[in-house]
């Protein structure tokens, strides 16, 4: 089987795609990406440059993975994902580039197996350890240990409540 990428995908040319993944329409694929295999990119996500996707992930739709984002193997991420590699976003003229103004961009990591529910954010620099679990609409500001179940019933910006 050969992959399935939705006529209205947009791929740069530098794009490396494994085998057997599902790409879905007005999806956009920025340069320099890797994809590995078995993977489900749902409709009308971006994936900016440098992302490197593991085998057996899920994207469901209007998610963003920012610049050089890793997920490793197994990773779910639920609808309308976003994440950022620069907490300085006001610094700056608009549209400036992070390094042109001083500052190198952080990268986020999702380690093997977690799941991420709808609407989860992630600030720049963070890692989602193995297996943790993040429930919708949570606002991460915190690396999340593995295993870890983080409800947004009990958390705040990466703070637990009693």
């Amino acid at each position: 089987m050969s992959n399935k990428i939705h006529e209205t995908a947009i791929i740069h040319e530098s794009v490396k795609i494994g085998d057997k993944n599902i790409i879905g329409s007005f999806t956009v694929i920025n340069e320099d990406c890797i994809i590995g295999d078995h993977n489900i990119i749902g409709p009308l996500n971006i994936i900016e440059r440098g992302t490197r996707i593991g085998d057996n992930c899920t994207m469901q739709p209007h998610c963003v993975l920012s610049i050089d984002t890793i997920l490793e193997n197994n990773v779910f991420i639920g609808p309308h994902y976003s994440c950022s590699n620069d907490p300085n976003i006001s610094d700056g003229p608009h549209g400036t580039n992070p390094s042109k103004r001083g500052y190198e961009a952080k990268s986020i990591t999702l380690k093997k197996n977690c799941m991420l529910g709808s609407r989860v954010s992630i600030a720049p620099g963070i890692t989602i350890g193995e297996h943790a679990r993040i429930d919708m609409c949570c606002f991460i500001t915190k690396n999340v240990e593995p295993y870890a179940h983080m409800r947004s019933d009990k958390i705040i910006a990466g703070k637990i409540l009693s």
